[in-house]
């Protein structure tokens, strides 16, 4: 039988019960993040190259839409990773290098996929 005091609800300190306090913990997670990854600080600057170039090539919204979605797809994969990461780091000490490899390889394919339906075509057109 299963003590009554292991299915009550378990007051913890430092949660983020409310909207203002879970928006503090995001922003306190992403600065974490920021200070600690130097690949998310390569990521956000290759973001303000490919939003920069969008603009340059005035993009229709369906393109924006696309580039977008590939932005978040790729900034959520390497907070994932990092999140795992972190995890992993307190199981096993020394995770095999394929971890790394997988998400750099993921993140690769998605921003390929985004460059050559939508920036390859307009590069390809300033040289005609």
């Amino acid at each position: 039988m299963i003590p009554t005091d292991v299915l009550q609800p378990q007051k913890r300190r430092n949660t983020c019960d409310t909207v203002s306090k879970a928006f503090y913990c995001d922003a306190s997670g992403f600065w974490m993040v920021l200070r600690a990854k130097p690949h998310m600080r390569f990521q956000l600057m290759v973001t303000t190259a490919v939003i920069g170039t969008g603009c340059v090539f005035s993009i229709p919204p369906l393109e924006w839409g696309l580039v977008l979605l590939s932005i978040g797809m790729v900034l959520m994969s390497e907070l994932i990773h990092t999140a795992l990461e972190i995890t992993l780091s307190r199981i096993i000490p020394t995770p095999p290098s394929t971890f790394k490899a997988a998400k750099n390889i993921a993140a690769l394919g998605v921003n390929a996929l985004i460059a050559s339906l939508i920036f390859v075509p307009k590069f390809i057109g300033l040289r005609a």
